[in-house]
């Protein structure tokens, strides 16, 4: 029997697949150097705590899910 947070991350990985390359990330080096060059261009001290989500999964429990509604109202899209 698999664990449940087992199965999320293994059907997000299989709905990531290619997106990661498209964007021209091939390693974990790679995000970490995004998040440098953002935190770079930031001009207030803050950190930044980069989530990856499915865009269908966030707007479908974005209702029931204070953390996701607070992203809605106020985060900041870094990427396309």
């Amino acid at each position: 029997m698999m664990n449940a947070n087992l199965y999320a991350m293994r059907t997000l990985q299989k709905e990531m697949s290619g997106e990661f390359e498209k964007a021209g990330i091939n390693s974990e080096e790679d995000i970490m150097g995004l998040v440098r060059k953002i935190r770079a261009e930031i001009q207030y001290d803050v950190v930044i705590s980069p989530i990856v989500e499915n865009m269908a999964e966030f707007d479908k429990y974005k209702a029931a899910n204070a953390f996701f509604r607070n992203v809605d109202k106020e985060g900041v899209r870094i990427s396309a």
